[in-house]
């Protein structure tokens, strides 16, 4: 869709045509060629060359004699004196460039036809102003993110600059009339393959430890991912050729889709972690054990990782034979290993194998397991054991534990910044057996903070008294690494929202350097992180510099405020028709410089169309001056303002409270692209969480088309309330997948969250190892009816809520019936239950079918 300019007629003037019944004179083509000059010369009219619009689409096939479209030399119509004398008429002459003559590359690398440009001021190389559809900030924050701030990528494939118009929520470009349809469709197409990658967004997020969860459309947790689970797998590297090799390599698990991100490497992402598991597999056992040169070790594609959690990494050394009693034949060393270790939770990509020394005859490769104990178990099971395929005879397998460690990577930047932090905790415990590695001087690149357990020290069994040390130490270390985080300014008491964050991420002309965050870091030597998604910033260094750039900040921002306040001012409709013709741009510009205002926009208010000021408090006096002036030049030049209305592109009326949306309030979901008053999408979506209805869903009659996570961040607010819908999110999942082994942590203070059925859990952030069957405290040696004996009795509310209440056929969560029919729904999980029987239904109508057809009514009798 395009809007002419002002000056052009809204109609295009009809093409005129030679009757069917007269002959049909030959157009003269750009050059004429010498069968057509002779027409020409005996007193013909010569038509002006056309624009590029009206060529002939059928070009050298063209059979119709009365067409009156462009052909050009060396193209003759059949039945003319040279078909008619038994000639065959030519059809070779060469293509038309759809880009007629505004093509830019004419006369250099462009080899097709263009004709001449109009003589008479055509509408070929006119300017005209194309604007996309309407779309909403979610989709402007997708573009920023692939295209640049700038939306230079997307400038590039359109051909011409695109602005984005924020009072219109529109694209908008300014081409050559010629270009106009071209650089719609392709506005179209890009907004078409954006909202489709909306709809299939999902972002991963860390908990603590190694648990993270996948969260969709809706804010709905679909995964919960303990360990080395991951739903993508990530080439390093990979051509776009080696990644089809990689597919295919996968066997009969396919990847969900797969993205080739040019030199970084592709990811595939799958439906579930043990189909990535899978996958990975199957590259390795296909290509003979060894991982693929192109190929990292498993890794998940972590959108937000927080740098401060320091995973725990527990590692046995397996020594073996190079040459064994028993050779391997086809075997490898590798799959062997891993088998071995399996029934201790190794993975497959937990062995890491070392090249072997010839002079000693050893080889040895380091594993992976999931815990302490793990390790000294496998070390007592398969240490000093003899494996035909790994030991010579007489020899035997030497399996000790490597090491233990905490492990956490931040940025050279950050390292720097918190060298003195991290020096002072190295000194403060006097621990023999617990060090604090930090490196010595990194200047670029990730710097590895350890927490390192010297196994020789402790030993083994005195594992479980120096946990609650262990976990002290590595608590002091991650409230170091993760900085101040600031989500309110201390001075001015003013919550940082996300126009402060893009004032403060702004970058420079050149896109190098972040205006105003980088020369807080300069001045104060801080290290300063703007995390966009949640509106907060979050500083490292020593606590006075802090706050002294925290002080800048708000003094930053407080001018900004000043001069940044908003305005509008009205226009006639004679003004507004001068600013939306092809001088409008120029105009507005004329408009910033003489008066010092910040920016001046085109918007349109309920239907009337007024200038938006950006500016200072003078600025906005002299921008009102300017229009006076404005209004006086329009009358001279009085034209009529065309410009289609969202009314004509999509429905206005709010789905909640059923009125007009007013321009300047509205809010567009994605991806479904429907509008909405601001005020009621904020209180459907926070309305929604609320009662923990996930997903999240749009709530206009035939839609129910989940929403993005970027527009439920945005109407939740503040960053604590999008933290919120996830804990809640986390916990519906939790009730909802209770059969399958999803709990949290028992600790009462852990929020760490496992997946599993084995009855022991050894929970890798409190280092607390408990029984899953009764929730307490593992209990070695004894079973869980032994176990609770020993405890002290029930209190009386504990043995009344056993005799009174019923548990959740689907959460177990406790319910009491007070009254009323035997069809309830659980406060927990939301499911439907039938007091009677406790069984579980998807609705109430098929429980009320239920208790009908079952129990003979809805009540007791």
């Amino acid at each position: 869709m395009y809007i002419p300019p002002s000056d052009e007629p809204l109609t295009r003037p009809a093409t005129q045509r030679t009757p069917p019944s007269a002959p049909a004179p030959a157009r003269a083509p750009n050059p004429p060629s010498a069968q057509q000059a002779a027409p020409a010369a005996a007193g013909q009219v010569k038509q002006p060359p056309p624009s590029p619009n009206e060529l002939c689409r059928f070009q050298g096939r063209c059979n119709n004699t009365s067409c009156t479209y462009v052909h050009f030399a060396g193209f003759q119509w059949p039945g003319s004196a040279d078909a008619a004398a038994g000639q065959q008429a030519p059809r070779t002459h060469p293509a038309v460039c759809r880009y007629g003559a505004a093509c830019r590359d004419q006369g250099s690398t462009c080899t097709r036809t263009h004709p001449e440009p109009t003589q008479q001021g055509g509408s070929s190389s006119a300017l005209v102003v194309v604007r996309s559809k309407l779309f909403g900030t979610s989709m402007y924050n997708r573009l920023r993110a692939y295209y640049g701030d700038d939306l230079a990528g997307l400038s590039n494939k359109v051909g011409a600059p695109v602005s984005y118009v924020e009072a219109e929520d529109r694209l908008k470009v300014q081409v050559e009339a010629a270009r106009a349809t071209i650089a719609s469709d392709k506005m179209d197409r890009i907004l078409e393959d954006a909202r489709r990658s909306v709809a299939s967004e999902y972002n991963e997020l860390s908990i603590v430890g190694s648990t993270r969860y996948v969260v969709e459309q809706g804010c709905l947790i679909r995964h919960v991912l303990t360990g080395r689970e991951a739903t993508s797998l990530f080439a390093v590297g990979a051509s776009r050729d080696a990644a089809r090799q990689l597919k295919a390599e996968m066997g009969d698990v396919n990847p969900h889709f797969m993205k080739w991100s040019g030199s970084d490497g592709a990811k595939f992402t799958f439906e579930t972690p043990e189909a990535a598991a899978q996958a990975f597999e199957d590259v390795l056992v296909r290509t003979g054990g060894q991982k693929h040169a192109l190929w990292s070790s498993l890794q998940p594609f972590i959108q937000g990782q927080r740098e401060a959690t320091m995973t725990q990494v527990f590692k046995v050394q397996v020594t073996y034979d190079l040459q064994c009693a028993q050779p391997l034949q086809g075997d490898n060393r590798n799959i062997l290993i891993w088998r071995m270790l399996a029934p201790f939770g190794a993975q497959l990509f937990d062995v890491k194998p070392f090249k072997g020394d010839r002079e000693t005859g050893k080889g040895w490769m380091h594993v992976r397991l999931p815990s302490m104990t793990a390790c000294t178990d496998a070390v007592a099971a398969l240490n000093g054991k003899f494996f035909p395929k790994l030991c010579r005879r007489g020899g035997a397998l030497e399996v000790a534990l490597k090491d233990a460690e905490f492990t956490a990577c931040i940025s050279a930047r950050k390292f720097n910044a918190l060298k003195d932090q991290l020096r002072a905790a190295q000194q403060l415990h006097a621990l023999s057996w617990l060090e604090l590695v930090l490196p010595q001087d990194v200047l670029e690149g990730m710097a590895s903070i350890k927490l390192c357990v010297d196994p020789e020290e402790y030993g083994a069994p005195s594992w479980a008294d120096i946990k609650v040390e262990l976990v002290d130490a590595r608590k002091r270390v991650e409230g170091i690494l993760q900085g101040t985080l600031v989500v309110e300014l201390p001075y001015t008491k003013r919550i940082l929202t996300r126009e402060d964050m893009l004032v403060l991420a702004k970058k420079d002309p050149a896109g190098r350097r972040r205006e105003v965050l980088d020369t807080i870091e300069d001045v104060h030597g801080v290290v300063v992180v703007a995390e966009m998604e949640s509106s907060r910033l979050r500083m490292f260094g020593e606590k006075p510099t802090i706050e002294d750039a925290m002080r800048e900040v708000d003094g930053i921002l407080a001018s900004v405020r000043y001069n940044s306040q908003v305005t509008t001012v009205h226009v006639s409709a004679a003004a507004a028709a001068m600013l939306c013709g092809s001088q409008g741009a120029q105009e507005l510009a004329k408009m910033v410089l003489e008066t010092g205002s910040s920016s001046c926009q085109l918007v349109d208010e309920q239907g009337s169309v007024r200038i938006k000021v950006e500016g200072n408090p003078a600025s906005l006096m002299n921008v009102q001056m300017s229009v006076v002036n404005l209004e006086k030049r329009a009358r001279q030049h009085n034209k009529q303002l065309r410009e289609l209305t969202d009314a004509q592109l999509v429905d206005t009326i709010c789905p909640v409270c059923t009125y007009e949306v007013a321009p300047g309030s509205r809010h567009i979901m994605e991806p479904c692209g429907h509008m909405y008053c601001q005020d009621c999408a904020e209180m459907g979506v926070k309305s929604a969480v609320e009662q923990a209805k996930f997903p999240v869903v749009c709530c206009k009659a035939g839609c129910q088309q989940p929403l993005c996570l970027e527009d439920i961040k945005m109407l939740l607010g503040p960053a604590a309330e999008y933290d919120k819908a996830l804990d809640k999110s986390l916990s519906l999942y939790m009730r909802q997948n209770a059969g399958a082994g999803v709990k949290p942590c028992f600790s009462a203070n852990c929020k760490q969250v496992f997946k599993g059925t084995a009855l022991k859990f050894e929970c890798d952030c409190c280092l607390e190892a408990y029984c899953t069957s009764c929730m307490c405290t593992w209990h070695e040696g004894q079973t869980c009816q032994q176990y609770q004996a020993g405890l002290q009795d029930y209190s009386a509310s504990t043995a009344w809520v056993q005799q009174h209440t019923k548990p959740c056929g689907r959460c177990a969560a406790p319910y009491y019936k007070d009254g009323g029919c035997n069809r309830l729904q659980c406060g927990s999980c939301h499911s439907h239950l039938c007091n009677l029987c406790s069984q579980v239904f998807a609705s109430a109508t098929e429980c009320y079918a239920h208790l009908s057809a079952v129990h003979g009514g809805y009540y007791d009798k």
